[in-house]
């Protein structure tokens, strides 16, 4: 069966455009599907007479054109419907039609599903009606949103907006409201299609939004740079306070490359007959409509302007003639109006940009940390140690495939594959399995963020692998990185049974199962807690100030990950612990013992490290490992914080300046930023290398290093734990 995609735009011109250029830009990525859009067929009643004449005959040369010109994309006219409802509100009309074929829209669905994989059903957000349609025959749905991102952020806000005001906006005056994303906005200013909570369309309003709130993302048309506030505050959920905000893709600008109509309009004849950037336009959409004194305002204004323009109607509303001859003025002849106009041409050539390869319209992301990646390998190895009937899959997010994978952090790429091709040709008996690239990865400054995000983002290729797999193999197990958390979601809904592998040993894990206790029991974040000792159960006492910084502010848009993911991890069916039971015995007994989990059961634990590389998988030793090894033993000072390590520079320099200070040899990699003092910094390491209690800290990390040789022996905890957790994935 062939891979398809249907798409349902609302019939007005400019939605259709849109997503006719969205369907051309699927194929350009994947020119496999099959793209069907299906349209709106004209009522054969007379009540045909009272719905907006955007719904029949404008669109029928610009579908005949585009059938012309791209057969791979398929027009579906549903049936007509024999009855529309009388209203004298076109936009109730807007969401009633939709409304009434949804009857009709059921059944091209499941016509189309019967012959092709429908991969996804994308909806313009006029067309909310169909929501419920697709849920009822579980397809993956997407909301097509043909305006900006600052529009789709008080549009996702009006919910919160409903629930924050009791009165309609239009009887709130002047009265700003705050939507994030956007400035302080007067009621007054707002939308007149939302102004009255009384109409009978707003309702449809408030359901959209909720209704986009839970789809699997929405599709918005602009580009990042265009409107960066807006574009975060949704990602950031601020616009969903009361729940999860689904993937946002910013993929335009969509602007339809060539004329599809057969003459080019005397409009647009005449707008391209102009000097550069001479015309003023004014363009409020295909349902455009103004009263007639507007109207009449409009042009005395922009005739007394002196300027040449062009506009088209939009809904009531009503500027002063006056003030738009100022306006206009302003923007041609002033200095600050040139600079509006600069600023308009810059976004035109970022729009050009973001459009190319590599820009942020056509980002494709992977997530893939080099040091995670190894030890799922050697956990991989592991198991067919003990079971080695079993087929070991690892899945692969692939790698970015524009240049916009340079906002990922570097952990991400091509450091990895050299590493996969020398474990396939040493243990071919573990398989990796790369996902298709995501095509559009939200733009977030944080690091944190893109490593929980990028996950999720990969959920819909990662529910198909696991079907894929599960129709020739028995699963008997998903075990998931913890970073990896968006992917217990889909394990759920396939009911496989899922364990968690948390790189890290049982101290770390100690804390992260205890976060969501210590939300309960503190209402600040960590950082406004100063030096408050927080009691956790396997640890020391910690400064709240000293808790990693990745949790240490509760408002940060990761925070709630965080969360998430220990909830998950206590409802899974285990969690494997990259630690052994000597190393960390406080932490893995509270941890057993159910204390970091004081609400409900603790899964098992099983400690089954330290997993290490056997061998250096890469053909070349780097030159830090070759550095290193030459030293005597025990003679290097070794700082090393993860793959995702960062350092402000002026840590950098204080580190840099203890460490020399102190006359040992040190090699270090980068972490996140936190600050500790060069002659701080110089005192430990002479204490570690020249002090009695030194000595004993050393010798003890060297028993410890015996301890976890013995550990992973037969008969060694870490043995026994990993016999027991092979023995519960044969009985699965």
């Amino acid at each position: 069966m062939e891979n398809a995609i249907v798409l349902y735009p609302f019939p007005g011109r400019g939605h259709l455009i849109s997503m006719v250029e969205l369907g051309k830009l699927i194929l350009k990525h994947n020119p496999s599907f099959n793209i069907t859009i299906l349209i709106f067929n004209k009522p054969n009643t007379s009540t045909a007479s009272t719905v907006p004449q955007y719904v029949a005959s404008s669109t029928t040369q610009y579908i005949t054109a585009v059938n012309s010109t791209t057969p791979s994309i398929n027009f579906h006219h549903l049936p007509p419907i024999s009855e529309v409802p009388s209203t004298p509100s076109r936009i109730a009309q807007a969401f009633l039609i939709p409304r009434l074929n949804n009857l009709n829209l059921h059944q091209a669905l499941k016509t189309i599903s019967q012959t092709s994989k429908l991969k996804a059903f994308i909806i313009d957000f006029l067309c909310d009606a169909a929501f419920e349609v697709a849920t009822n025959l579980d397809i993956s749905t997407y909301y097509f949103f043909p305006s900006g991102a600052s529009a789709l952020s008080w549009f996702l806000y009006i919910p919160t907006l409903h629930k924050k005001v009791e009165k309609s906006f239009k009887d709130l005056g002047d009265m700003l409201l705050d939507i994030p994303g956007l400035p302080p906005i007067r009621a007054s200013d707002m939308p007149g299609s939302i102004t009255d909570r009384t109409a009978e369309w707003y309702e449809y309003f408030l359901n959209t939004a909720a209704h986009m709130a839970k789809s699997n993302g929405i599709i918005v048309n602009t580009f990042d740079l265009l409107e960066t506030k807006a574009v975060k505050a949704i990602s950031d959920g601020l616009c969903v306070p009361d729940g999860p905000t689904p993937p946002i893709f910013c993929i335009g600008p969509l602007i339809s490359s060539s004329n599809q109509d057969e003459d080019e309009h005397e409009c647009l004849k005449w707008m391209n007959s102009q000097p550069s950037r001479s015309v003023v336009f004014l363009c409020f959409g295909s349902m455009g409509l103004f009263s007639a004194k507007q109207l009449e305002e409009m042009a005395v204004g922009l005739e007394n302007s002196g300027q040449r323009f062009l506009w088209v109607e939009m809904e009531d509303g009503f500027v002063n003639a006056e003030e738009l001859e100022k306006r206009v003025r302003e923007l041609f002849e002033s200095k600050a109006g040139r600079e509006v106009r600069e600023s308009v041409l810059g976004f035109r050539d970022e729009a050009m940009i973001a459009q190319k390869e590599g820009g942020s319209s056509h980002v494709a992301f992977a997530k893939l940390a080099r040091g995670h990646l190894i030890s799922m390998v050697e956990l991989g190895k592991l198991i067919l140690k003990h079971n080695p009937s079993f087929n070991i899959t690892i899945l692969i997010f692939n790698k970015p495939n524009t240049s916009t994978a340079s906002t990922v952090p570097q952990y991400v790429a091509s450091s990895t594959t050299q590493y996969i091709t020398a474990v396939n040709s040493t243990t071919p008996s573990i398989n990796f399995h790369h996902l298709p690239p995501i095509s559009e990865v939200p733009s977030t400054p944080s690091r944190i963020a893109q490593a929980f995000l990028i996950p999720r983002l990969n959920n819909l290729n990662l529910h198909q692998a696991l079907k894929t797999i599960s129709q020739t193999s028995k699963l008997k197990a998903f075990i998931i990185d913890f970073l990896c958390d968006a992917a217990f979601e889909v394990a759920t809904n396939l009911d496989i049974s899922t364990y968690y592998f948390f790189p890290s040993g049982a101290s770390a894990l100690s804390w992260f199962l205890y976060i969501p206790t210590l939300h309960k029991k503190v209402e600040k974040s960590f950082k406004d807690l100063g030096d408050m000792l927080l009691d956790i159960p396997g640890l020391p006492p910690i400064r709240a100030s000293d808790m990693p910084g990745s949790i240490t502010d509760r408002t940060a848009e990761w925070y709630e990950y965080f969360l998430n993911t220990a909830a998950h991890m206590a409802k899974s069916n285990g969690i494997i612990v990259n630690t052994f039971d000597l190393l960390e015995t406080k932490a893995v007994k509270a941890i057993s013992d159910g204390l970091c989990v004081p609400d409900g059961p603790t899964p098992p634990i099983f400690c089954i490290g330290p997993l290490i590389s056997s061998s250096n998988q890469d053909e070349d030793e780097h030159e830090c490992l070759k550095w290193m090894n030459s030293q005597p033993s025990r003679s290097v000072v070794f700082l090393c914080f993860g793959s995702m390590g960062l350092f402000s520079a002026k840590q950098l320099e204080e580190m840099a300046v203890g460490l020399e200070n102190s006359g040992q040899r040190f090699l270090w990699v980068e972490m996140e930023d936190g600050f500790v003092n060069a002659e701080e910094l110089e005192k430990r390491v002479r204490e570690l290398f020249e002090s009695k209690a030194g000595r004993e800290v050393r010798e003890s990390v060297l028993g410890f290093r015996d301890e976890a040789m013995i550990a992973q022996k037969e008969g060694g905890s870490s043995h026994v734990a990993f016999a027991k957790l092979a023995r519960l994935l044969e009985q699965t």
